[in-house]
């Protein structure tokens, strides 16, 4: 279940970009609660942390700790996780590329932080690409 796609003038969404990242979510948490229950509480049913453009893309970025994850190497981390999706057809070969160039240049017209590039982590089953981009 998702909240309806509601486009907003670009100044808009900037503002409401800070309030976007004061909550730090628990990735262990939603993946556990998703396993058992779609009605989990995540960032994507929150309209703070969701950020839909005039021309079609949706953003939901959130602030996220990995603790509890399992892997060594990150288990303290966190980090700033951006879910994008697009609600109109491309018509022609559009590839992943395309995509990973697409849902950076959305971050960047969002947060204005052209100097940072996110990680890209692919595409979910449900076509949402999501990235990342470590704070710790």
């Amino acid at each position: 279940m998702s909240l309806p796609f509601e486009p907003e003038p670009i100044e808009s969404l900037r503002q409401r970009y800070p309030e976007a990242l004061k909550k730090i979510w628990s990735v262990v948490e939603i993946e556990t609660g998703l396993a058992e229950n779609e009605n989990t509480d995540r960032p994507g049913l929150h309209r703070k942390h969701i950020f839909d453009f005039e021309d079609g893309w949706r953003l939901i970025v959130s602030k996220e700790s990995l603790q509890g994850c399992g892997i060594k190497d990150i288990e303290d981390a966190m980090i700033i996780h951006i879910s994008t999706s697009c609600t109109y057809k491309h018509h022609g070969a559009y590839t992943l590329e395309d995509v990973e160039n697409d849902s950076i240049a959305h971050w960047w017209a969002l947060s204005s932080m052209d100097h940072i590039t996110p990680n890209f982590l692919g595409l979910s089953n449900n076509k949402v690409a999501h990235l990342y981009i470590p704070l710790s």
